[in-house]
């Protein structure tokens, strides 16, 4: 890895560790799923104990997930990018990413400002922690040095500090693993929804020395229900919308909204939740009963935007659900 304390270029995760090269993607970065089964293959004969998998992006095979699950058995961990679709992978998964195995971490892209970037694939059930990923300084070709941004760039984050972890502890069960990086990541508000519930941010510290914050996650038995003042757009609504609305539940700590019913544009015509500044969901599509993310506090804001086209239609809130 980049070397530390060395006055030049930047400093890797995990400096003192042998790097496996296994290229099975073209320069344009074409390439097949026999060829990555292959690579593997190849990894699973070095005995490395974690792969960054930094590709992605094809069909769903059966053929992929055995082998990657022949890693897992023999105790390699299989560090793989979320994608950079801006997509939700729990409604439209990204292989190898997406594969529910053991030793597979899936891994979102995460800004400076502590929000999902926006390229970003994530997913509340399948992507299971973030990890810097925009704007990070590069080693390439020829002793330089360039800046990308994408999920590719988020999971090597992770495969280093579990190269530490391993380095520390020696290999450990997948599912001790698994619990131990998400336990330990950085609680962050704009991640939920975005990444599994009691993970966030990875933080190397955290992982080796076991520290695990405090997460004040509610119970799904501790809500209610509050009837509200409806909040409905036209049927169908407007181009151009940009309409808000606001409730307030005294003494709750929890607050989530619940829309009834939905049809808006996917991606492009949205209500957005928030409160005091963070925005914690953009809710958009198709649905019933939906219900947002949960944000802190008594008081949660609620914007209604579209665009100049494709006018549905649109959406009622009757009730929003409370912890007090």
């Amino acid at each position: 890895g980049a070397a530390h304390n060395n006055q030049t270029g930047i400093a890797g995760v995990m400096p003192e560790v042998t790097i496996v090269a296994i290229k099975f993607l073209s320069d344009s970065g074409s390439g097949g799923t026999d060829q990555a089964i292959a690579a593997i293959e190849y990894a699973i004969k070095a005995e490395v104990d974690v792969m960054s998998n930094s590709w992605g992006g094809g069909k769903y095979s059966e053929a992929l997930k055995e082998t990657i699950m022949k890693a897992s058995n023999a105790g390699i961990i299989f560090v793989a990018a979320s994608g950079n679709k801006s997509s939700n992978t729990d409604e439209e998964p990204h292989y190898p990413s997406s594969y529910d195995l053991p030793n597979v971490v899936s891994v979102g892209a995460l800004t400076a400002q502590n929000k999902i970037a926006s390229f970003s694939n994530y997913g509340a059930n399948t992507v299971d922690i973030a990890a810097p990923g925009k704007n990070i300084n590069s080693t390439v070709q020829g002793n330089k040095y360039k800046v990308y941004s994408g999920t590719s760039m988020a999971a090597p984050h992770v495969a280093g500090a579990l190269g530490l972890l391993i380095s520390q502890t020696g290999r450990i069960p997948h599912e001790e693993m698994m619990d131990r990086l998400i336990a330990t990541a950085e609680p962050v508000k704009r991640l939920r929804g975005k990444v599994k519930d009691y993970s966030g941010r990875l933080n190397a510290y955290n992982l080796l020395s076991n520290t695990r914050p405090y997460k004040n996650i509610p119970k799904e038995s501790d809500w209610e229900s509050v009837a509200v003042e409806v909040f409905e757009s036209a049927h169908p609504y407007v181009a151009d919308s940009n309409v808000s609305k606001s409730y307030r539940v005294p003494g709750a700590k929890f607050l989530r909204i619940k829309v009834r019913k939905m049809d808006l544009e996917k991606s492009y015509d949205y209500l957005k939740v928030s409160a005091k500044g963070v925005v914690y969901d953009k809710i958009s599509g198709q649905g019933e009963n939906r219900t947002s993310v949960y944000i802190d506090g008594d008081s949660v804001d609620i914007q209604f935007k579209s665009d100049s086209s494709v006018n549905n239609w649109g959406f009622v809130i009757d009730e929003i659900e409370a912890v007090r």
